[in-house]
């Protein structure tokens, strides 16, 4: 029986070295019950919630095993009712490039910190570019909800979580806890614009930094898009779910491991985590390397 300096006692129901024909079958009315008690208990178990019981996989009463699944779906307030409220349809404000060097050298226009172009057009014009969106100052509702997706059951955003763990006493009030911990999602909401395809956007490539940490330090990094500036702005948004577009998966897999040691006056533990994707590729980054310090310069007053 726990206690608050470990486990105390042991209660075997079962001698496994001297169980005779009848014991082998292990049914309830061999194991010693009277008989209400055993109606008591064959008339808890039928009842919707059902029973649990706990017992160690050892028999030594200092080793017990816990496991735990649960569905949770995600909370929803006022933020989709706010994502179609169509008072968000007036678009009241946007934004767009301006680049003060585009005229050439010697022209008063350029470097004389004014947008020197029509403000009012939406395409671009003079230093300023086009307007992130073109329907600035008017009404367009640019997110609609997918009926399939709003309506039925098994729609929302949910995670899975589950957990196995283990407790070990290896000493008299010393204490390991081992627990492995799995949580993984599903239902994600997607937003597709509906007035863009994959031909409205174009490859582009960066220079990574050169650091000798970097995979690709100082090479181009590329497979990256940016959208056309003739398809810059267009919003048609459809609100629905991943299933609709292919598999999306977001999964965390975590392992605790816990030790905790008792005593008269005071409570001794600690806890590592560990992340099995990533702990192979952190060992296997170099460390950083230290900066120099600054050069001193310039003359100190002694005190």
């Amino acid at each position: 029986m726990p206690s608050i300096h470990g486990e105390d006692a042991v209660i075997r129901i079962l001698d496994k070295e001297s169980l005779n024909a009848a014991f082998r079958s292990l049914r309830l009315d061999v194991l010693g019950f009277s008989e209400a008690d055993l109606r008591k208990l064959r008339k808890y178990i039928t009842e919707p919630y059902g029973m649990v019981v706990a017992t160690g996989p050892t028999g030594s009463g200092k080793t017990a095993v816990k496991f735990g699944i649960n569905r949770y779906v995600q909370s929803n307030t006022t933020g989709v009712a706010q994502l179609f409220d169509q008072a968000a349809g007036a678009v009241n404000s946007t934004t767009r490039a301006w680049n003060d060097q585009t005229f050439p050298v010697g022209d008063p226009r350029r470097n004389n910190f004014l947008p020197d172009c029509n403000l009012v057009a939406t395409t671009a014009n003079g230093e300023c570019g086009a307007m992130a969106n073109p329907n600035f100052g008017t009404y367009v509702p640019v997110n609609s909800p997918d009926p399939e997706w709003i309506t039925g059951w098994g729609k929302r955003t949910y995670s899975w979580q589950t957990s196995v763990n283990v407790d070990r006493e290896l000493l008299p009030n010393v204490v390991m806890n081992v627990g492995y911990f799995r949580t993984w999602y599903g239902n994600f909401m997607v937003t597709d614009n509906r007035k863009v395809t994959p031909a409205d956007y174009s490859p582009y490539c960066v220079t990574v930094p050169v650091d000798a940490r970097l995979p690709l330090s100082g090479q181009p990094l590329c497979g990256l898009y940016d959208i056309n500036p003739t398809a810059f702005g267009q919003v048609d948004n459809l609100i629905t779910r991943n299933n609709n577009y292919g598999t999306q998966k977001e999964i965390y897999n975590g392992v605790d491991v816990n030790f905790q040691a008792r005593f008269r006056k005071a409570t001794l533990g600690g806890a590592e985590t560990m992340y099995p994707e990533y702990r192979e590729k952190l060992k296997a980054m170099p460390p950083p390397a230290k900066a120099a310090p600054p050069a001193r310069t310039g003359a100190s007053n002694a005190r």
